[in-house]
């Protein structure tokens, strides 16, 4: 019945799948990745479905076991798929965790995407690349915080107080080189531009390389504290378009191509960050949404939606796409040469709420 579903009333399969009692997890990951428009919050869902009454321990070691199975098989998964997995456990842990009233941290996910990677380890050959970082705030905080400022009226919306603990955000964009660590396979003549912003990224994708690599896409809230360095104005170096005008990013993205990394070190940052605007937008973690009412503490964002959320502009956008407060969104399967991501390295777990 199911097989007949996916093929005939996909919207039917993906209601019913979750809630087939009789479903292992194992047939049930075999169902799900034969499926067109599969993603992470639809395994999960499917996941929470065949896992009821049993420890989110089993689950994933059943997930391990499948996966095992299904590269000895000579099967092969996408990127994309690899995340959905990855995500789905994540999700799972935290949810499992809440049924119990136990706490989940940071060293809890982190060691939950390590023993992923390790099983995985056949996919996954690469050096893993060395993501310069730098601190945000700079020096010995604990935590910064800022309030957004809507700078055009009804294009940003109004969100509160927000405060963050300390944490460390990847210098600049990642470039294709270190992005053909992940996937040797993928990169093409990509590879031809190792010093360019890697481009033609899902969120997915983005996500699953910031797991690789022990970090995570930064939340929008991470991501504009540290594009603002402390600023209030309506980009990091100005208030008006005249007065940005004389910086390298905003020259170089009206020329409607991209540029290496690193080149506009001439802009000085006020916390030495490079391309946070201009370059190529920026895959968030956040699901995109109305911000919540009330001042905030180590925010995430929504806890589910349609479309994530894109920070920074790009060569292709005009400049009022780079202020600190423009929001861009984007369905996370999608994939453009104008899209990019940077890495961000939390301390704490940020949190989400109900839209």
């Amino acid at each position: 019945l199911l097989n007949t579903l996916r093929e005939k009333q996909t919207d039917v399969f993906w209601r019913a799948l979750p809630d087939v009692d009789s479903l292992s997890i194992q047939r049930g990951l075999d169902l799900f990745f034969s499926a067109e428009d599969r993603d992470g919050d639809r395994l999960f869902a499917s996941m929470k479905g065949w896992g009821r009454g049993i420890s989110y321990e089993t689950i994933e070691a059943d997930v391990h076991e499948w996966m095992n199975r299904h590269r000895h098989a000579g099967g092969s998964l996408s990127l994309d798929d690899y995340a959905y997995l990855l995500y789905a456990l994540e999700a799972l842990q935290l949810h499992c965790h809440r049924i119990t009233d136990t706490s989940t941290t940071l060293t809890d996910q982190n060691a939950l995407a390590e023993r992923f990677f390790a099983v995985a380890g056949g996919r996954f050959t690469g050096k893993r690349p060395t993501i310069s970082r730098v601190r945000i705030p700079p020096g010995d905080a604990d935590s910064c915080s800022f309030r957004r400022h809507p700078t055009i009226p009804g294009s940003d919306g109004h969100a509160p107080d927000t405060t963050l603990t300390w944490f460390e955000m990847g210098e600049t964009p990642v470039t294709f080189a270190e992005f053909q660590a992940l996937d040797p396979a993928g990169s093409g003549s990509k590879a031809a531009k190792p010093r360019f912003p890697a481009t033609e990224v899902s969120w997915w994708e983005a996500w699953l390389f910031a797991r690789w690599v022990g970090g995570d896409l930064p939340t929008e809230a991470q991501w504009e504290v540290a594009c603002r360095a402390g600023t209030t104005t309506t980009w990091w170096c100005g208030d008006t378009e005249a007065e940005i005008q004389r910086f390298e990013w905003y020259k170089r993205s009206r020329k409607n191509q991209p540029w290496p990394v690193g080149e506009c070190r001439g802009d000085r940052h006020p916390w030495q960050l490079q391309d946070m605007t201009g370059l190529v937008f920026q895959w968030c973690k956040d699901w995109y949404g109305d911000y919540p009412a009330g001042a905030q503490s180590n925010p995430g964002g929504p806890s589910h939606g349609s479309v994530r959320v894109l920070r920074g502009g790009s060569f292709r956008s005009d400049a009022s796409g780079a202020r600190s407060a423009y929001r861009g969104r984007l369905e996370p399967r999608r994939r453009y040469a104008f899209i990019g991501f940077r890495v961000c390295f939390p301390r704490a777990l940020s949190s989400t709420f109900d839209p």
